[in-house]
């Protein structure tokens, strides 16, 4: 029934918002080593993992930005999955913030690497 699925598809949420703060960990796994202070720069597969995974946690969040906000429609008048869903919200933000600022501490090696990556396809093409 129409309630089940209403059901079913906030514990899909939940999940989701696992699945987001597990990338948040890796990402933070991930930057360790550029956000050491006094660090040189770590090398272009380092950066290279560092990008893959910025990329990959903003398209969880982003992917799970827009199903809380599709469920949000679904939780107009069921107060335990409104209150769900703003517990869910919460957790979202928080783990924005945490991947914003790695994503802040990691941005001059990102551009560094995507700089010398962009060189090195020039110069190949030459």
């Amino acid at each position: 029934t129409e309630s089940r699925k209403k059901t079913a598809l906030m514990q899909e949420a939940g999940a989701k918002m696992t699945s987001v703060e597990d990338e948040v960990k890796k990402l933070v796994e991930t930057a360790e080593p550029f956000t050491r202070e006094g660090e040189k720069d770590e090398s272009d597969e380092a950066a290279d993992k560092l990008v893959s995974q910025l990329k990959a946690t903003q398209a969880a969040i982003d992917e799970t930005k827009q199903f809380f906000s599709e469920r949000q429609k679904d939780a107009n008048g069921n107060e335990a999955h409104a209150a769900t869903l703003k517990e869910l919200n919460k957790r979202l933000s928080e783990a924005q913030a945490s991947a914003a600022k790695l994503k802040k501490a990691a941005a001059a090696h990102e551009a560094k690497f995507l700089a010398r990556r962009a060189v090195a396809e020039a110069e190949e093409r030459l």
